[in-house]
This record gives C-alpha cells, sequence and structure tokens, in this order.
C-alpha cells in the first residue's frame, strides 16, 4: 500500500540511491552536502520546507548531475528528511506539545478505565487489535512521511483483518457461504481506529500527523490509498478532541457486543433483534439491527426485509 516500496524504510531508501546512481559513496556525498547546509538557523517551517526542496535540487545536481530519473529526487528528499528529522520535529513539536500532551493525557485516562470502541461510537465490532496496537506505538521512532505513512497504512490493515475475521467467524459458525461477506464501511471502523490510537499511548501524536500532512503531501497526492487511511486517522483524532475537555462515554454491559459469539447466541442475536417493535430506536439498536440484517444476507439465499 506504500507509496513506493524502497521508500518504507532509510535502509531500502539507500540501497536505492546506490542502485540507481550506480554509485558506492552517493549517501556519504549527500551527508557531506548536508552537512554544509546550515538548517538550523532557519525558524519557520515554511521556510523550511522552502530551503529542503531547493536543497534536494542542488543535492541532486552535485550527486548525479546527468540524471533524469525522477524517483532519485524522491530518494534524495527522503533520505535528506530522515538525516535533519530530529531538527525539524523538534520545531513541530513545540508547535503543537499543548495538544500532544493532551491526547496522550487521554490516552491514559481511556487505559486507566479500560476503556473500548463501543465508547468512542457506534459500532458492532467491540475489540481492538493488539497488532494494530503494536503496530502505531512505532510511529514515533519513525524519521520520514513515507515511513510514518506505511506505518498508519499497516496499522490499519491490522485493523480491517481483525474486523473482517470476526464477522467471517461469526458467520462461519453456521453456514457455508463464509465467501459471501457483507461490505464493510468505514462507519464502523473508525471507533476501533480511535481506540487502537488511544491503546497506543503516543507521546506526540498530533506532531507527527502533522509532519505527514506537511512533509508527505506529495506521496498523499499520488497515493489515493495511503491519502484515504491518512484521512480516517485524521478523522478519527478530530472525533476524539472533544474528549479533551469532556468524559469518556460509559457504555452500559447490556450493550456490549464482542467479536467472539457462538452459534446460538448468534441466532438469539439476530431473533432478538427481528422481534423487537420499531419504535424509537437509540444509535446503538439502529446499528445492531443493521448488523443482523447483514448476517441475513450472508447466510441465506435472499435478504430478510424486516
Amino acid at each position: 500500500m506504500a507509496a513506493s516500496g524502497d521508500l518504507n524504510s532509510i535502509y531500502s531508501v539507500c540501497q536505492e540511491l546506490v542502485h540507481l546512481s550506480k554509485s558506492e559513496t552517493i549517501v556519504d556525498d549527500i551527508k557531506h552536502f548536508i552537512s554544509l547546509w546550515d538548517y538550523r538557523e532557519v525558524n519557520s517551517l515554511s521556510q523550511f520546507k522552502e530551503d529542503l526542496i531547493q536543497v534536494v535540487d542542488e543535492i541532486e545536481n552535485f550527486v548525479l548531475p546527468e540524471n533524469n530519473n525522477p524517483h532519485i529526487k524522491k530518494l534524495i528528499y527522503c533520505f535528506v528528511l530522515s538525516e535533519i528529522y530530529d531538527f525539524i520535529i523538534s520545531l513541530i513539536r513545540s508547535r503543537f506539545s499543548n495538544d500532544d500532551m493532551k491526547m496522550y493525557m487521554l490516552s491514559k485516562r481511556f487505559c486507566l478505565e479500560n476503556g473500548n470502541p463501543k465508547q468512542l461510537g457506534s459500532t458492532f465490532y467491540n475489540f481492538v487489535p493488539n497488532a494494530a496496537i503494536v503496530e502505531l506505538s512505532m510511529l514515533n521512532t519513525k524519521r520520514t512521511a513515507a515511513e510514518k505513512l506505511c506505518c498508519l497504512c499497516s496499522a490499519y490493515e491490522y485493523i480491517f483483518a481483525e474486523v473482517k475475521s470476526a464477522l467471517i467467524s461469526i458467520i462461519s459458525k453456521y453456514s457455508e457461504k463464509e465467501n459471501n461477506i457483507p461490505i464493510i464501511n468505514n462507519k464502523e471502523v473508525v471507533p476501533i481506529v480511535m481506540a487502537v490510537i488511544l491503546k497506543s499511548k503516543l507521546f506526540y501524536l498530533i506532531s507527527d500527523m502533522y509532519f505527514i500532512r506537511y512533509f508527505g503531501s506529495d506521496i498523499l497526492e499520488e497515493n489515493k490509498d495511503m491519502k484515504n487511511i491518512y484521512q480516517i486517522f485524521e478523522d478519527s483524532i478530530h472525533k476524539l478532541f472533544p474528549l479533551f475537555r469532556e468524559p469518556i462515554p460509559a457504555i452500559r454491559d447490556t450493550e456490549k457486543l464482542e467479536n467472539h459469539l457462538g452459534v446460538c447466541e448468534t441466532i438469539n442475536f439476530i431473533e432478538k433483534i427481528n422481534s423487537e417493535v420499531e419504535t424509537k430506536q437509540t444509535i446503538f439498536q439502529e446499528e445492531t439491527r443493521r448488523v443482523a440484517k447483514l448476517i441475513i444476507s450472508a447466510t441465506t439465499e435472499d435478504l430478510c426485509d424486516n
């Protein structure tokens, strides 16, 4: 899902630079050029980005004057960004330190209260994939926009895979139509993304997202899938902002739905929903009725309308 496989890590960036340039010294040459750039004298991010683009052009002309491969410039940009990352991120973190701390404190509160996705939105799935938490918790360690984007994409893929697996496990318990899995929409996934964000307890989430948006804008424009996933995380974060000032919503025990239901539990769940009188419903009731219809549609020949 990455924009380019060789941008996923600095190691692969260096390998690709050597391969395309056919120069074993190109990485050292770029480092030498960076050492001549007095970037620490720049105080604004906008000016810094302008200088960065200019420096990348100058490095390209310096190390590969005959280059006509646009991908090499992307590799150089990525490498330079990694080399000066500590300085850049310090500027960004000083700007967003307040929001970073608020998000971290919210994360601590959510974890201490053993929070779950159903407290954060209307979703049938009440679990938080550990693999996604582990992956996202590494976001702070990534040093380029491409690496951070790949981290978001991997975390989202773990979430989506777990959601799909949960739905398959429910349907396959009493049906031979496992392949007819209903479409999973982002509305159902977002509360899980929000929970994964909070469970990851990131110190600098807001700063990292800004870094991606500001220095990875070209990647986002070129890769629709990565842009969509980035936007899902961005939207999820915005939905968490009100909780900086408000208590995390409570959820009644009767409104907890797990991702592992037995055959009888699943059948009882569907029968209960179908037998309810359709009066004014809560968001949870509307969502569970919709999920019941999805399960029925995937396990019977015809969609049953209530």
